[in-house]
């Protein structure tokens, strides 16, 4: 089973991916402060992805020694940043094995770290055929010199090596189809690389419109209710004006009946008195 170490770089921030089982690959996590990445002994049969949770700071302290670490250790399959804005171009042609991610998102991170450990388990795979073919071919290279010094007149001997530099001649060109097969690899592991890139930053900035959309029904919904609880305040004071008006006129009413009666009670006196 092929060992995966990922190396979390950052100042006593867990890693935000728990480790999980894999099938073909076992994975191991390691914490490290960005001030002992100098230390690090890679394993050369062992992938390894490098995850900075770093300041803009210390990585332009380490961005020197970053870049060159990268440029010339060669077990070292990605490196991802993130906690700043984070200069691509940097890493000039080795720029394929560098990444900056604004927002980490755990399901989004293990993805890529899947499809990056699967890559660099097939380019292994590839590398291991190859070198079995060249070990083979230097076998049978040996064979055919040895059987044509001893056996030089031996017609049949030496038919049968001569089939067997066929084979030879063969597995040559299997080696040159399997070269080709890894520049392939290389090639897809970088488009797939950007895709998955692309895919990122879209979705980053799909979360932020969801995110002012929400935030914009929000504050519509605030002023919908602050706008209904004054209609509702106004409603309730219109009805206490209305009611203030009906005791008004009840009581003008009251008083107009009164004087009425009073005015009738004079007149009724002054009656009697002119009699």
């Amino acid at each position: 089973m092929t060992a995966t170490v990922i190396w979390n770089i950052s100042q006593n921030k867990n890693f935000p991916v728990e480790i999980w089982k894999h099938p073909k690959f076992e994975l191991e996590l390691k914490k490290l402060s960005i001030n002992e990445i100098e230390s690090i002994n890679f394993n050369k049969d062992s992938i390894n992805v490098l995850f900075f949770d770093i300041s803009e700071t210390d990585y332009k302290e380490k961005k020197s020694f970053l870049i060159k670490m990268i440029q010339s250790v060669s077990e070292i399959s990605l490196m991802i940043f993130t906690g700043f804005e984070f200069n691509e171009s940097d890493f000039g042609k080795f720029s394929n094995n560098t990444l900056f991610i604004e927002k980490v998102k755990p399901n989004e991170l293990k993805q890529l770290l899947d499809k990056t450990i699967q890559a660099e388990f097939y380019k292994k795979s590839v590398f291991e055929i190859g070198h079995a073919c060249l070990a083979n071919i230097g076998f049978y290279e040996g064979l055919f010199q040895l059987a044509n010094k001893e056996n030089r007149d031996s017609k049949d001997t030496l038919k049968a090596f001569e089939l067997i530099l066929d084979y030879e001649k063969q597995n040559k060109t299997n080696r040159d189809e399997i070269g080709k097969a890894m520049n392939r690899v290389e090639e897809l592991k970088g488009t797939e690389m950007i895709l998955l890139v692309d895919t990122l930053k879209a979705t980053e900035r799909l979360n932020k419109l969801r995110e002012e959309e929400l935030k914009e029904a929000i504050a519509f919904k605030d002023a919908t209710e602050k706008a209904l609880q004054f209609s509702r305040i106004e409603e309730i004071n219109m009805q206490k004006i209305i009611k203030a008006q009906d005791k008004i006129f009840e009581f003008t009413d009251k008083e107009i009946r009164e004087l009425i009666q009073e005015n009738s009670d004079l007149k009724k006196k002054l009656d009697d008195l002119a009699k």
